[in-house]
């Protein structure tokens, strides 16, 4: 609002909050109505037991998942549990794929290799 406005705010909805409410007893009544809204339980999230483990980078037990958080956020490492079986199934195709030349730059390169080669014995012209 302007610095010389005369309006009050929420006069109209004050003055007729009853008008469109209702009456604190009608609100009250209408709300004893209504069904109950089923609450959805939080579910505690268990983790599987910890096994401590002597750490191969500082030869110091850790004994618990918060031990572990802490060892990784110290030495700038992570877990094998962060990554999950079908990481590991993704990479392993990844790594054999690049040992074997079946990657997409490397079809490219034989491509442009082949290609290359034709050009110079004038096979093939551009």
């Amino acid at each position: 609002m302007s610095k010389g406005s005369k309006r009050r705010v929420g006069v109209g909805f004050e003055d007729n909050f009853d008008k469109i409410f209702g009456s604190k007893k009608e609100r009250e009544k209408k709300w004893a109505e209504e069904e109950p809204v089923e609450v959805r339980k939080r579910s505690i999230r268990r983790t599987q037991e910890f096994k401590e483990f002597v750490s191969p980078i500082d030869r110091k037990v850790v004994s618990c998942n918060g031990g572990l958080r802490k060892h990784n956020k110290k030495h700038g490492v992570t877990n094998t549990r962060d990554y999950g079986d079908k990481w590991f199934d993704r990479k392993h195709i990844e790594r054999s794929d690049r040992l074997t030349g079946n990657t997409e730059r490397q079809r490219k390169d034989r491509v442009n290799a082949v290609k290359d080669s034709l050009q110079r014995h004038g096979v093939f012209k551009p």
